[in-house]
């Protein structure tokens, strides 16, 4: 456990989980094949993608949009995670490649188990197991960082139910405007927000909201996102 970047609170941060990019899925040979649709089959879903950058500091170059609002546009990595059921992770043996879900394992991955594949070796693999990781990928794309200043009465203090349901608010809005300004299908602009990482953000006075584009048209977006969408979403 460690300290949070955000809110400054001490030992509320984790604990960390180790991560890895999986180079493949294939069916274990040992197992028969789910073709059942009414059969139960316990589902874990990808987060959204996460910006692990830095907070740009005040000698990056933002362009101002208006007083409180402006923006950064970059190229950065974002980050999806796969968690597991109830986020409890997969158990992974690191010597046969044979995975299973952390809740609920079918197979015991810390004693000798049978291969997923067929193999020359006659005795049952024994290789080490990384217990609850999480499986992920990360990869580049263009960003347009937004930072919002707030001043007092209103304050957005990280963690809050209030201040998430503010900021996915703003966030839906902006990315629906920018597909509709790009003429794009809608979920082509991702949108996500964040606390300011600084010792200012734990007192809530900024939060920052990131638009992800995974698509060609992504420097044009880059060029025109700094303020008609966040126009077009005010009027709209």
């Amino acid at each position: 456990m460690r300290d949070c970047e955000a809110c400054q609170s001490q030992d509320t941060f984790g604990p960390a989980r180790r991560w890895f990019r999986p180079p493949g899925f294939a069916h274990p040979i040992d197992r028969e094949p789910v073709t059942r649709t009414d059969d139960l089959i316990e589902s874990a879903y990808a987060t959204r993608a996460k910006l692990v950058m830095s907070t740009p500091t005040e000698q990056h170059v933002w362009l101002a949009v208006n007083d409180r609002v402006r923006a950064f546009p970059t190229r950065e990595h974002l980050l999806v995670s796969n968690s597991g059921p109830d986020g409890e992770g997969y158990h992974y043996c690191t010597g046969c490649g044979r995975i299973e879900s952390a809740k609920g394992p079918e197979m015991n991955l810390f004693q000798a188990h049978p291969r997923p594949f067929l193999s020359d070796e006659d005795e049952p693999c024994s290789g080490f197991t990384a217990s609850r990781i999480v499986l992920g990928t990360d990869f580049v794309t263009d960003i347009s960082l937004f930072a919002l200043r707030l001043e007092a009465p209103f304050s957005l203090r990280p963690g809050n139910a209030e201040t998430n349901t503010a900021l996915r608010t703003i966030c839906e809005a902006v990315a629906k405007a920018a597909c509709r300004m790009l003429e794009i299908e809608s979920g082509e602009i991702l949108a996500e927000y964040r606390p300011s990482f600084t010792l200012g953000g734990a007192a809530a006075p900024k939060s920052k909201c990131s638009y992800t584009t995974p698509f060609p048209a992504a420097p044009v977006f880059q060029r025109n996102s700094r303020r008609g969408p966040l126009r077009c979403s005010i009027s709209r």
